[in-house]
């Protein structure tokens, strides 16, 4: 049974649960721009919270900086909105944990799959992040699906399966 369809509402099997269940395991989010798992990667934690692997899909790592103008669905309209709702202060749109891309040191991050779509507007920061990863010595898989935009598991059924497969083995051998 996948972990999105439980048969019972208990605190034990709720999918809405999860997360707090393996806290010491996981950094999971349902956020929609994948802010909290990037943040949990670059904040300071207890010694407990060991974050062993990132999974970005489709980032938006950097806040701060304008989207370029182009025909992608992540308009420069909305990137703001995503803005000002996540980050009403805008000197705080430059730190780290709101612009990983901007942070002065990688080094020390957790292993990192990006997932970007090749025609997406956010696809420049995954770019970026990955080659900065890889600079600082953290091991990437950068996926780049070719031919699409933001929503880049939706054109290619077979190869979005390909794609959540390898997602799912790296998460299950992360957390083994």
């Amino acid at each position: 049974m996948s972990p999105t369809r439980s048969r019972s509402t208990s605190a034990t099997t709720s999918p809405r649960r999860w997360p707090a269940r393996h806290r010491s395991r996981s950094a999971a989010s349902p956020a929609a721009v994948g802010w909290p798992p990037r943040c949990a990667c670059r904040r300071g934690r207890p010694a407990a919270f060991v974050p062993r692997l990132q999974v970005l899909g489709v980032p938006a790592l950097d806040v701060a900086s304008e989207v370029p103008r182009g025909r992608g669905m992540i308009s420069p309209s909305f990137r703001d909105l995503v803005r000002r709702v996540y980050f009403p202060d805008p000197a705080t749109r430059t730190e780290p944990a709101a612009s990983p891309l901007l942070a002065p040191d990688l080094r020390g991050l957790p292993r990192a799959l990006v997932l970007t779509g090749e025609r997406d507007t956010l696809r420049p920061d995954g770019d970026r992040y990955a080659a900065r990863l890889r600079e600082a010595g953290v091991e990437v898989w950068h996926d780049v699906t070719p031919g699409v935009d933001h929503y880049f598991l939706t054109d290619d059924p077979q190869r979005a399966r390909a794609t959540m497969a390898r997602v799912a083995g790296e998460i299950a051998a992360a957390l083994a």
